[in-house]
């Protein structure tokens, strides 16, 4: 029967997934419709449910070792979660008035103004997104039965619940908005939310019985502490504990750096459309539950797993800085594909999953892998397992956050997409070393040091080697202009040796919403023209653009 429960979350929490993030990308299409389609509009809304997640991790986190029938309570969590989207829409709906009278009473000025956009939305969604972020908390009291495999059950968990999400993104973005429009995708998951909901309430009821069976083998559970008393958290400082989850956040922090910069990089070479975005958030999702799943198969044996996550994170790194080295070959492999796979649309949208997953997929594979570590390090107290889980999930979460807002505001904008991807490596290679030092100083002491001298030779490799790529060729739109590109020229070697040769680039910015390049090009009368290009589409020239551009003056 406990096996068949265990069995039956699994599912559940596999469907939790793809709700949340079906929820998500109808929810920033709401909100976009009432604060507009820029870049502040849409990171209020990514922020205010990140931030629901975070309190809904912390806050339920702490009461979740207390309740005997978790899978119950997880159970009233999604039918909560289900009610309340439905209402969503209308209360999105009111704020269009609101926003209205706010604007005519106090004409406030625009950061003003954002910060009370972010105050609507966040009070919103704070209910539903609190739930969401109380699920794994939840759930984790349920499924970490045993000491001894603390790290594999909640990883497992966490790695089947990103998995969920991969599917929701890809189900929302190419066919459930296409197909049926916002309002039938929303019903479509609060069904799920119901379904899962129930099932778990009915489920949960056989959850008293396998409680009684665990408090009447004291002897058992005695000789698991026992056991395992090496491994328990609290033999390690506080002053550990306290740096894993602060690398724990980095962790966090530095996702977010690379998610917006290769979204941003990817947007050049695949286009902005839904379609991309689904693609780019679909290949990251996958890299994330892919290495928390296959982490959590082996990380309760593991000896030394703080400085196993310390590797992991120096591998982070690394597979950045590897993957930094194609950027610049991107637009010559998407032309190569397409003038293979142009017929197929099928196999055209695979060739994008694989250029993405060129430059996601290894360095989100180790980031996936960081958390059944964290939790092995910092959770393994059952006692204590649901509220543990849920600060260092809330910790995560708010080193997105921060993330989030200070690439796409500041990082982008002040370094470009390059630095900032080479920001985040130097940051992952710094927290291993961090966690390399922090370590007991008696374990592996020769790999400790030759780790640290190691990292700290790779750091100005890091900001110096890598190439930096030809702004004309990156801001080529191949993704529009490739059929014409192969037309013209044999081979995407010849299209890029032309470009280099013959264009001259005057003003390229990667700014807060966009990439803009102002480039003078030749033209069919021999006579230059100049063109601006919004991440690679080119929206004005002095050419062909100019009667329309005369006319909309």
């Amino acid at each position: 029967m406990i096996r068949s429960l265990k069995s039956v979350v699994l599912i559940c929490f596999l469907l939790s997934g793809v709700s949340s993030l079906i929820y998500e990308v109808v929810w920033i299409r709401l909100f976009v419709l009432v604060f507009g389609t820029t870049t502040f509009a849409v990171s209020t809304v990514l922020v205010a449910f990140m931030a629901g997640l975070a309190l809904g991790s912390w806050w339920l986190g702490r009461f979740a070792d207390r309740f005997s029938r978790p899978v119950f309570l997880y159970g009233l969590l999604e039918v909560g979660i289900g009610l309340y989207a439905l209402f969503i829409p209308a209360m999105t709906g009111g704020l269009i008035p609101l926003s209205q009278w706010l604007w005519r009473q106090w004409q406030p000025s625009f950061y003003a103004f954002s910060l009370i956009r972010f105050l609507l939305a966040f009070a919103i969604l704070l209910l539903p997104t609190m739930l969401m972020g109380g699920t794994l908390p939840i759930l984790s009291k349920f499924y970490a039965e045993r000491k001894e495999q603390v790290g594999f059950s909640i990883g497992l968990l966490y790695g089947l619940n990103t998995l969920g999400a991969v599917i929701g993104a890809v189900a929302a973005g190419f066919v459930l908005l296409p197909e049926v429009g916002m309002r039938s995708t929303t019903q479509a998951a609060v069904t799920i939310n119901l379904l899962v909901g129930f099932f778990a309430i009915a489920a949960g009821r056989t959850e008293r019985a396998r409680v009684t069976v665990a408090e009447a083998q004291p002897v058992a559970t005695a000789k698991v502490v026992s056991t395992f008393a090496s491994s328990n958290p609290h033999a390690l400082p506080r002053s550990v504990l306290l740096a894993v989850l602060i690398a724990f956040a980095l962790s966090g922090f530095v996702a977010m750096i690379y998610e917006v910069a290769w979204t941003r990089l990817l947007a050049l070479i695949l286009g902005s459309s839904t379609y991309a975005f689904t693609i780019m958030l679909a290949t990251f999702l996958v890299g994330l539950a892919l290495g928390s799943s296959l982490m959590a198969r082996w990380v309760d044996r593991l000896r030394h797993p703080l400085l196993v996550l310390a590797r992991v994170e120096i591998g982070v790194g690394l597979a950045a800085l590897v993957g930094e080295h194609f950027f610049h070959q991107l637009p010559e492999w998407f032309l190569w594909l397409f003038g293979r796979f142009a017929e197929s649309p099928h196999l055209l949208l695979a060739s994008q999953f694989l250029l993405a997953f060129l430059v996601m997929f290894l360095p989100t594979l180790l980031l996936g892998a960081v958390f059944p570590l964290v939790v092995r390090i910092y959770a393994g107290d059952l006692a204590r397992v649901g509220r543990r889980v849920g600060t260092a999930y809330a910790m995560n979460t708010l080193g997105t956050i921060l993330g989030a807002f200070s690439a796409g505001f500041i990082l982008l904008p002040a370094l470009g997409i390059q630095r900032s991807v080479t920001l985040g490596l130097v940051m992952n290679l710094l927290v291993g070393l961090a966690l390399v030092l922090v370590g007991n100083p008696q374990e592996k002491l020769l790999f400790r040091f030759i780790t640290a001298v190691g990292v700290v030779l790779l750091i100005p490799l890091a900001i110096y080697a890598a190439p930096t790529w030809d702004p004309l060729v990156m801001s080529s739109g191949v993704y529009k202009d490739a059929p014409l590109y192969l037309r013209l020229y044999r081979s995407p070697k010849d299209v890029f040796s032309r470009i280099k040769s013959q264009y001259q680039p005057l003003f390229y910015k990667e700014g807060v919403t966009a990439t803009v390049t102002v480039v003078e090009r030749p033209s069919l009368e021999d006579l230059h023209h100049l063109t601006l290009s919004i991440d690679g589409k080119v929206d004005a020239s002095t050419a062909a653009d100019m009667p329309t551009q005369i006319l909309s003056a």
